[in-house]
């Protein structure tokens, strides 16, 4: 977890989509919900008491919703790819900057390889992180 904490202050800088991204994410959930509760009004109210408006502005009420969902999880998919993206980025960059930093004996020290394991699928492994975890809404348990 200490290490996950470390990587803060590269999504810092994207905390609004990050929210958005939640806020979107929670909406989502609360709709996919409510068409449970709706089926049930189509049996007890439409079904069974013989009424055809029910049933018709239900259905069209679900449908509506899920128009709504789809809007929704296209929006939170893509404000979870920008801020997966832009923390990437900052990660690599971050990163490159460190290296240039390092004196000739420790570039010695390190394999060209391990540096750019470090540039490229790290940062690329810390991105999908931060996508997985806006996507579904949870933080990361390590």
């Amino acid at each position: 977890m200490h290490h996950i904490r470390n990587l803060l202050p590269f999504v810092k800088p994207y905390w609004r989509r990050a929210l958005l991204a939640l806020i979107l994410l929670t909406s989502l959930v609360f709709m996919d919900l409510a068409i449970p509760r709706l089926i049930q009004r189509i049996v007890d109210q439409g079904v069974n008491q013989q009424d055809g408006t029910v049933i018709l502005q239900t259905a069209l009420l679900m449908l509506a919703i899920s128009a709504l969902s789809t809007v929704f999880a296209i929006g939170n998919n893509i404000f979870s790819v920008q801020v997966g993206e832009g923390v990437a980025r900052d990660l690599r960059e971050a990163t490159f900057v460190k290296i240039q930093e390092f004196s000739f004996g420790n570039l010695d020290q390190f394999s060209t390889g391990k540096l750019l394991v470090r540039l490229t699928s790290d940062a690329s492994a810390v991105q999908r992180l931060v996508q997985i975890s806006l996507r579904i809404g949870t933080a990361p348990r390590c």
